[in-house]
């Protein structure tokens, strides 16, 4: 029979990777419904929400978000796809 202490070292590296695996799964399904609300308060305030659609990383595109004014068609935030949804939030706040 194995004792707990035996058991301890393993069961904690578990629980972690468990509870990072629940953390990063939480993030993904909220991720929708908080860009879908980001978006539509973008567009209140006179702004568009621009996702890159490019697959590969590059120097000038880094896979995330870009805010735009809508009347100048001006990026204010992201000029190179590298804004994230929290600091277009913060942004706009």
């Amino acid at each position: 029979m194995t004792s707990r202490q035996d058991l301890q070292p393993d069961g904690e590296a578990t629980l972690i990777e468990a509870l990072l695996g629940l953390r990063i799964a939480m993030e993904v399904q909220m991720r929708p419904a908080n860009e879908r609300t980001l978006r539509a308060r973008a567009r209140k305030l006179g702004y568009c929400i621009h996702k890159s659609r490019l697959r590969s990383i590059n120097e000038d595109n880094f896979g995330k978000y870009a805010l735009v004014k809508e009347d100048s068609r001006k990026v204010v935030l992201g000029e190179r796809f590298d804004a994230s949804l929290e600091e277009i939030e913060e942004y706009l706040s």
